[in-house]
């Protein structure tokens, strides 16, 4: 009965910060990945008010503040103006942009949240909150005594279900936010405004998410931690596709359920599960995640998207083969010089960068090429350092040669053709949501140290019959035989080496991360020991560059037509007769391989794996700097692996040194190192600005000054091999350098245009304006013209004068 009672008071909070979801989403189109970390952000601002006395917040009263005055203030006017700033200056601003950008656009918001609370907030400091009401007062229902706090959750849930009720179905207000669901345009013509109802649908939403934030850290220990807190609410993503995010009352039921598996199934020592399943404590934390993968799966399978309706704003350009070749060899003569007069410590930056720019890669053919998204990417880098290191990557073998990459890219290509089963009938958010299920059952379950006892045997013998009957009997329900026979003998062959395999007997073992810590050495190929910096730092140029050119004659190729087409229309794919399964499965499978190579050559350069570095927020910071950077590139990839390795480091080291350096201007230099870890988040959230990456506009300017001021191009390389042999020579300093090649790149494109404005203004004058309507909706959103029907009997073999 105690677990009973406290795993429904769990689940009235999972169903307060579902709720909120559930309005912000069936209002603005726009799932709020940041619905947890505004919630933590808005428990900090009542700590501050209700238990530090030296707050220093402006125009408000000084001292610690009554309990219902704070509430009241976070609840009824800090958290709906959050919610509104947050509308009308991000969310407003992503209409006409694809779904992977209203996905990173919120993560963004996420990451700087997270950072802002670290910042103002600092973590090594204490921060509790105390129940409502105080530790002392208590109550008895049913032999279990409860906190008033406790009780006060259960009556806050039931009056947010009643009130949520009425407000939808009995006020205008809510009639308008559920029409502007079903149909926006036809709203604005009978007289709402959808942009103030969604505003009001957002203000609402981040004031759950600071009540569920308020409420859950009490009843949770009372201590705040930024990320905990905003996993803690995350958690509530399973309850919300409980209602597939439109459905209220279901969403309350799966909160319900969601609290009854987290406290009934797993809490020691009168949980459900054994008392020597020492998975238990891990296992609770992922629960909710598991739960959301299996949701998904269980939901009823969408219809196939046909061509997109509303024109995206994001255009990638396709390079040719021989300026692929050129920039491949360019980057690797770069790298090489680079080598040469990088000292020790920025010589490892850059290898970080490059290692990351590698796991970066699979993103680009998943998410820029395919279309596809995934948030898992360094969950599967993780797992392949692990097999790395298990399998030939630890003692001596380790330093054998390429067959230890080779089998753990492997081992991650099956990983990711188990990530590709909800792919192939989730797009979108809810793919987006199972991957981030699996990284963090990954990041708990695995990236953990553990001991498991005999008892994991016979229960991997009954999972392995299990998935075994499940994939035969679909096979035979779809009336695919050959499916079903191949899925029997896998799991007969499963079955077997699971039953014979003297590893899985022990009587208890350590199987996967011994001290929560990998340490994985690098390897030795043919005969070259790349253990020194610099060598490694060769080897990841080559890998990346190598990779970068397959990947562009993959973009190339029938395959990558079939991507493209697959991205923008699947149904007319399956239409034309294309095996989009097929498709699917062979993508994530190819990106999921170069996930795991990164992460063999990630984990070799920072040394280890640990959960920390390939967490499922680490992996939402490397879609997010591809997508700034542009995830239809290549060298997105290497830009965003710059950024996360390197940039903004690069940034805080310097900022750092100025204020050692000078004194007066220490507390500038601070504020300045705080601000540069908000930077890339901040970067992120303009993405509505510019949803193609800001390499599209760079690679545009470049263009035109190469065909149009070509000189000034190849005085902009014999002006930077210059500043490289003065700092070969110690004549300036790699800073002075570095500042210098970021100027140069930056300012060499208005170079031209100064030197030859001439050119640039003709070519733009004689470029042909650009018809922004998409050739399928002429004819609907504006009539033919001329032009239209000559292109349209030259496309069909039509003689001219046939028409008239």
């Amino acid at each position: 009965m105690n677990l009973l009672i406290n795993g429904l008071i769990t689940g009235a909070v999972f169903a307060i910060a579902a709720s909120g979801l559930v309005v912000t989403y069936s209002t603005s189109g726009v799932f709020n990945f940041a619905h947890g970390a505004l919630g933590m952000l808005c428990a900090y601002v009542y700590w501050d008010l209700r238990v530090n006395d030296a707050h220093t917040w402006p125009l408000l009263p000084k001292g610690v503040w009554p309990a219902p005055v704070a509430l009241a203030f976070v609840l009824l006017i800090f958290a709906p103006l959050l919610g509104a700033v947050l509308y009308r200056v991000v969310i407003r601003g992503l209409q006409g942009t694809s779904e992977i950008v209203k996905l990173v656009v919120p993560i963004s918001v996420l990451l700087a949240a997270i950072g802002l609370a670290n910042w103002v907030w600092k973590p090594t400091d204490s921060h509790s909150i105390q129940p409502f009401f105080g530790a002392d007062h208590k109550v008895t229902w049913f032999g279990v005594v409860l906190l008033w706090h406790d009780l006060t959750i259960l009556f806050v849930a039931i009056a947010l279900a009643v009130g949520l009720r009425l407000l939808l179905y009995r006020t205008r207000v809510g009639v308008s936010m559920r029409a502007v669901v079903d149909d926006r345009p036809l709203l604005e013509l009978n007289g709402a405004r959808p942009d103030r109802v969604s505003l009001v649908s957002w203000m609402i939403g981040v004031g759950l998410s600071a009540l569920a934030g308020i409420l859950i850290t009490p009843f949770q220990g009372g201590s705040l931690s930024a990320t905990l807190l905003t996993l803690l609410v995350i958690n509530a993503f399973a309850a919300a596709m409980f209602g597939r995010l439109r459905n209220l009352p279901l969403t309350f039921v799966g909160a319900v359920v969601l609290g009854f598996a987290t406290r009934m199934a797993f809490q020691k020592p009168t949980g459900l599960m054994p008392k020597s399943f020492d998975w238990g404590g891990n296992l609770r934390i992922a629960v909710p995640m598991i739960l959301l993968f299996i949701v998904l799966i269980v939901l009823p399978q969408d219809r196939l998207r046909g061509a997109v309706t509303t024109r995206t704003r994001e255009r990638f350009a396709l390079p040719s083969m021989n300026a692929t070749y050129v920039s491949a060899a360019g980057f690797l003569v770069a790298i090489i010089l680079l080598s040469r007069i990088m000292a020790a410590s920025p010589l490892i930056t850059l290898s970080d960068a490059l290692a990351a720019g590698i796991i970066i890669l699979s993103l680009v053919l998943l998410v820029g090429y395919a279309g596809e998204v995934s948030l898992a990417t360094m969950a599967l880098a993780g797992i392949g350092g692990t097999v790395f290191y298990h399998h030939v990557g630890h003692g001596a073998a380790s330093r054998a040669g390429i067959m230890a990459f080779v089998i753990a890219m492997a081992a991650t290509a099956l990983v990711g053709a188990v990530i590709a089963l909800p792919a192939l009938r989730l797009r979108g958010l809810y793919l987006a949501l199972a991957t981030a299920a699996f990284s963090l059952g990954v990041e708990q379950m695995v990236f953990k140290e553990y001991t498991v006892s005999r008892r994991i045997y016979p229960a991997a013998l009954i999972l392995i019959v299990a998935l075994g009957l499940g994939a035969v009997y679909r096979g035979f329900r779809s009336h695919h035989v050959r499916g079903a026979l191949i899925a029997a003998g896998t799991s007969g062959l499963l079955l077997a080496l699971a039953a014979t395999n003297p590893w899985l007997q022990k009587e208890s073992w350590s199987p996967i991360f011994p001290n929560g810590n990998l340490q994985v050495p690098r390897p030795r190929i043919l005969g070259i020991d790349f253990n020194p910096q610099d060598n490694f730092l060769l080897l990841l140029a080559v890998v990346f560059a190598i990779l970068g050119v397959a990947m562009i004659t993959l973009r190339r190729s029938a395959y990558g037509r079939r991507l493209t087409a697959m991205k923008n229309s699947p149904a007319a794919c399956a239409t034309l007769g294309l095996n989009v399964v097929r498709l699917k499965l062979s993508v994530f499978m190819i990106s999921a391989a170069i996930a795991g190579l990164g992460g063999c050559l990630f984990a070799q350069e920072i040394g280890s794996v640990t959960a920390d570095r390939f967490s499922l927020f680490e992996s939402m910071a490397l879609l997010m700097l591809l997508v700034v950077a542009g995830a239809g590139y290549v060298s997105g990839g290497l830009s965003a692996g710059l950024l996360y390795g390197a940039v903004f480091v690069a940034l805080g080291s310097i900022f750092a040194k100025i204020g050692d350096d000078f004194g007066a201007l220490h507390g500038v230099s601070a504020w300045l190192v705080h601000f540069t870890v908000l930077l890339p988040a901040l970067i992120g959230i303009a993405l509505g600005r510019n949803p193609s990456g800001f390499l599209g506009d760079s690679f545009a300017r470049y263009r035109e000054m190469i065909r149009d001021a070509r000189p000034v191009f190849i005085a902009g390389i014999g002006v930077e091999l210059l500043a490289w042999f003065l700092a070969f020579q110690h004549v300036i300093n790699n800073w002075i350098f570095a500042v210098f090649t970021f100027a140069l790149a930056s300012l060499l494109p208005y170079a031209g245009a100064l030197a030859d404005p001439s050119a640039f203004r003709r070519r733009r004058a004689a470029a042909p304006a650009v018809d922004p309507t998409p050739l399928e909706l002429i004819g609907i959103d504006r009539a033919f013209t001329a032009d239209d029907l000559r292109q349209i009997d030259h496309g069909i073999g039509l003689e001219p004068g046939i028409r008239a």
